[in-house]
Parts: C-alpha cells; structure tokens; sequence
C-alpha cells in the first residue's frame, strides 16, 4: 500500500478512451496519480480493461494487471515499490475502492486538501 500520502485525482472518462493526461507529481513525499472514475459499460470489455491497465502503465506502474470477477473488476499496479489497487463496479462502470477505502472518501480527502467544497468555492 502507499505508506507515503498518496493524491487520487479522479477523471470523470466518458468516452472510455478520452482519459485525460497523467498528472505531474506535486513533491518528493507526494505522488499523484490519476484514475478513471466512471467508464461507459456498453464499450467492449476488452476496450475497457485497455483503458483501466493503460491508466497506469502511462504513469510509470509496473506489474499492472486486471482481474474480473463476476461484477467487479481489480486493477493493481507498483510504482516506486508500493502498490495502488483499484476495484470498479463492471457493473454501473464505477470506481468504488482505492487501495481499501471507498473511492468516494478519496474524492473527500482530496477536496479536503485543495480547499474544493468550502464557503466561496465556485467549482
């Protein structure tokens, strides 16, 4: 798991394929990493598992690997020795878990620390 604080940028990718460029890495102690949040379900499966591996080989992961099983698709990859896992419903197309928390509380932490969501917040 990444022991050092980690920075999920979650990219809305409707179409599947438009997934926006990997973001740079903002310090030493901080990576960043990009992801797909919502893919289109009626896209070939294996466009998809394209798009969810490519993800993350783009941004320098090794050892990326896809795995489904029944509605849920796992995709894990290292970078710098530490490992992200990301689950995704292949059912509604969504990603629901980073690295063993909801990916909802990702986006949460993530607002949290740009100051997205507080009093005169236009976003």
């Amino acid at each position: 798991m990444f022991m050092n604080p980690l920075k999920i940028a979650l990219i809305a990718a409707l179409p599947l394929l438009a997934a926006g460029p990997a973001m740079a890495s903002t310090s030493a102690r901080t990576a960043t990493v990009s992801v797909i949040r919502d893919y289109s379900v009626k896209q070939p499966a294996t466009a998809t598992d394209h798009a969810l591996t490519d993800q993350l080989q783009r941004q320098g992961f090794q050892d990326v690997g896809l795995m489904r099983d029944g509605n849920q698709i796992q995709v894990t990859g290292t970078r710098h020795g530490e490992e992200l896992t990301l689950l995704y419903d292949g059912m509604h197309g969504r990603l629901t878990d980073v690295n063993g928390q909801p990916a909802l509380m990702q986006q949460m932490q993530q607002d949290a620390q740009t100051g997205r969501g507080s009093p005169g917040d236009d976003r």
